[in-house]
């Protein structure tokens, strides 16, 4: 029985072997064009607001974070190599997204005596991906990873420009001697700071997927997390990470 079990794994290892060394159906250049769908989580901290008509009021707004789905798109371009059962490859991309990256918050100076919003909106510019990839072919199939890096050119704009109420207060003496204190809302329009920055960024992108080979196409589906990057402007600091899910179909030279 033991001898049949261990021929059996025998025979099979040297299977799976001679399918993977035989499969060439991944070897070489290949182009293709993906699409799916990304959830991003935005974050908006230490954000304050000096309006210019009351330079002695400095308001601020509590953190908060906002979550937003968007459609993207993207070519993509590699080459690389079955060996022995082993993949070994490299990739470029390009991808594009539709979701808003922005987060509006409310909030005031420490006295609660101005309030107002603020709006942060984070915008990358078009995504451009390098990545390793690796992985292991088994017939016509091939599971890999990809630790890539994503270049883009990213800007961050705030505006707290919006209509603010500032509440005042003032003692009130009645007939009894009694002192009162009154609440008037002052409903004029101070007019905030803000602020904007754009810069380069790199962030660690890492993916794992599935591919599958007929004839000189090759179809994968793959999900990848974006560790994210922060911009700070003069007034805040607004960041962002995401998931995307991607289906991809390529053509092998």
């Amino acid at each position: 029985m033991k001898k049949i079990i261990l021929a059996s794994a025998l025979l099979a290892a040297t299977a799976f072997s001679a399918s993977a060394e035989g499969s060439k159906s991944f070897n070489g250049f290949y182009l293709g064009a993906q699409a799916g769908f990304a959830k991003h989580t935005t974050k908006l901290d230490n954000a304050h607001v000096i309006f210019n008509k009351l330079e002695d009021i400095d308001a601020v707004y509590p953190n908060k974070t906002k979550k937003s789905n968007g459609f993207l798109v993207g070519t993509y371009f590699g080459y690389g190599q079955n060996l022995n059962g082993f993949y070994l490859g490299a990739e470029m991309s390009i991808l594009a997204d539709s979701a808003k990256k922005s987060v509006t918050i409310s909030g005031g100076n420490s006295d609660a005596d101005l309030v107002g919003t603020i709006t942060s909106k984070y915008k990358r510019g078009l995504v451009f991906g390098f990545a390793p990839r690796m992985g292991v072919v088994f017939g016509e199939n091939l599971v890999y990873v990809k630790p890539g890096i994503e270049i883009s050119r990213d800007k961050v704009s705030v505006d707290g420009s919006q209509v603010a109420t500032r509440t005042t207060r003032e003692d009130v003496i009645d007939d009894a001697g009694a002192i009162t204190s009154v609440a008037t809302a002052n409903n004029t329009a101070y007019t905030g700071s803000k602020s904007s920055k754009q810069k380069i960024e790199m962030a660690f992108a890492p993916a794992f997927g599935y591919e599958r080979a007929f004839g000189n196409v090759l179809v994968r589906a793959e999900y990848t997390y974006n560790l994210g990057k922060k911009i700070k402007t003069g007034y805040s600091q607004t960041s962002y990470k995401s998931h995307r899910f991607v289906i991809g179909a390529a053509y092998k030279f």
